[in-house]
C-alpha cells in the first residue's frame, strides 16, 4: 500500500515514523522525510488474514496538533479463487 503524506508547514519533517494498523494491531511501519510545502510516499507491505472486511488505520505522531494524525479505512478481502487456464499450444515434437 502506498500512502501520500503532505507537509503544509515551512520546515522539513525528517524521518517521520508512520504506522499501519490492521484489525486492531500494528501490521507494518515506514519512515519518511517530507520537505517543507511538499509531499512524500510511505510504502507498506502487509497481508490480510481471512476473507471479509478488515479495518485499518494509518497513524503518525505530530505535535502539537494530534486530532488529525490518524486516517481510518476499510478493505474487503475476497476468498481465494481457483483458476484453470486452458490453451492450445503446439509442440515441436509430434505428441498426442
Amino acid at each position: 500500500m502506498k500512502v501520500k503524506l503532505s507537509n503544509f508547514g515551512n520546515k522539513d519533517v525528517v524521518n517521520l515514523a508512520v504506522k499501519l494498523g490492521l484489525d486492531g494491531s500494528q501490521s507494518s511501519g515506514s519512515s519518511v522525510s517530507i520537505p517543507a510545502a511538499g509531499s512524500a510516499i510511505a510504502n507498506f507491505n502487509f497481508s490480510v488474514q481471512g476473507k471479509g472486511e478488515h479495518l485499518g488505520e494509518i497513524s503518525f505522531e505530530d505535535q502539537p496538533i494530534t486530532f488529525d494524525n490518524t486516517y481510518y479505512f476499510s478493505i474487503t478481502a475476497s476468498p481465494a479463487i481457483r483458476i484453470l487456464h486452458l490453451f492450445d499450444q503446439k509442440s515441436e515434437a509430434n505428441y498426442i
